[in-house]
């Protein structure tokens, strides 16, 4: 799991970063591993592209920073969400663990 990110969603932080050739700018909201084992993370975007809450491949991201500046609460649908169909949730803003995905049961 990526450090910076996890520390970013516990201290309720920004993060700035490239992806696809693009820098992003996003306000973290869950960060986890897919069905297949790689590690997400569902953002609410600022700046950067289209998706307004789009998924990001972790693997893909380049120059992650973490900024200082302070990340609003989720709105509520959001805070139910998960990362995606089948997806285990790890970290999100509340900050909570999927104690299940945890245990790995």
């Amino acid at each position: 799991m990526n450090a910076t990110i996890l520390q970013a969603i516990a201290s309720r932080r920004r993060l700035r970063f490239t992806y696809h050739d693009r820098e992003r700018l996003i306000e973290p909201q869950c960060y986890g591993a897919g069905r297949r084992g790689t590690e997400l993370l569902r953002a609410h975007q600022l700046s950067g592209g289209t998706q307004r809450e789009p998924l990001f491949n972790v693997a893909e991201i380049e120059r992650l920073v973490m900024l200082d500046e302070a990340v609003h609460p989720p709105r509520a649908e959001l805070q139910a969400r998960r990362l995606g169909d089948g997806d285990d949730l790890r970290a999100a803003l509340t900050p909570r663990v999927d104690r299940q995905a945890a245990q790995g049961t």
